[in-house]
């Protein structure tokens, strides 16, 4: 609203005076701190002219509003928990190295609930990683461990494989492929090491006080030839799995080597167990 004062050729010698040059020159020959200046005296001599009333009325309609950089307080965003905090932290690391594991927000196992194909994958392959580690970790040559672990683990086996013969993941049928042939070894070997045992004891009966010359001969006329197959199979087992070449040697060898002091026989790696 204008003052009363104000008449239409008093405003219109104002803005020309506001938005001409300075001795007639215009306001774009103007830069830096020129053009700063020119503008605050504009800008008091258009109040001067027009009032303050005028001016009042003229940026009341004019709201100015900061940038969001600057407006922002530091009070408007939520609090971080602290478990969250880590809980991120968590999962980018195993996304680092690329062994996201999904959560579990119950009990139940995976491959019952409703979840993503993928951590149903990723859960049978460490129940296989699981029991692979746990069958190369133990002592092939302990008789009582594996008569009370092997069905154990036979049956964990089976449950595995029945729900991942058919996953359509590479990791998950390379880790099956590995239980098999750990699997495989360590029946093998059981079953080398058993008839060992079985020669030893005929050996420690013919040895024995009470032995007859009958029974003597028995043990002894082909013992050469079981000795023979079974140096052969224990080749052919390191040939066959290399990767459990070391269990092998711990459970046939060592065996063997028992066998010899008992026996003489010639033997490559007869010397290798220091007896």
């Amino acid at each position: 609203m204008l003052p009363k004062n104000c008449t239409r050729g008093l405003l219109h010698s104002a803005c020309k005076e506001f938005f001409s040059g300075t001795n007639g020159r215009s306001i774009s020959t103007f830069s830096g701190l020129n053009v700063a200046v020119i503008a605050s005296r504009r800008s008091s001599g258009l109040h001067r002219a027009l009032g303050s009333t005028f001016c009042r009325s003229f940026h009341a309609g004019h709201h100015h509003e900061e940038p969001p950089h600057y407006a922002y307080r530091g009070d408007g965003l939520p609090k971080i928990q602290c478990e969250k905090v880590q809980e991120i932290i968590h999962i980018n690391e195993r996304q680092t190295h690329k062994t996201l594991q999904p959560m579990r927000p119950s009990k139940e196992p995976l491959y019952r609930s409703e979840c993503s194909p993928e951590a149903i994958h990723l859960e049978a392959y460490n129940d296989l990683l699981e029991l692979h580690n746990k069958v190369l970790a133990a002592n092939w040559h302990d008789t009582v461990k594996l008569t009370m672990n092997a069905d154990i683990w036979d049956g964990i086996f089976s449950r595995i494989k029945r729900r991942t013969h058919d996953i359509p993941d590479i990791q998950v049928q390379i880790m099956l492929n590995k239980t098999l042939e750990i699997f495989d070894a360590l029946y093998q070997v059981e079953d080398v090491q058993d008839h060992i045992y079985e020669l030893i004891e005929e050996l420690s009966i013919n040895a024995s006080e009470g032995a007859s010359a009958e029974t003597s001969t028995k043990v002894t006329d082909n013992l050469d030839q079981h000795i023979a197959e079974i140096l052969k199979k224990y080749e052919q087992l390191k040939q066959r799995y290399p990767r459990y070449a070391s269990k092998i040697q711990d459970t046939i060898g060592y065996s063997l080597a028992i066998l010899r002091q008992r026996y003489t026989f010639t033997w490559p790696e007869e010397h290798k167990y220091f007896y």
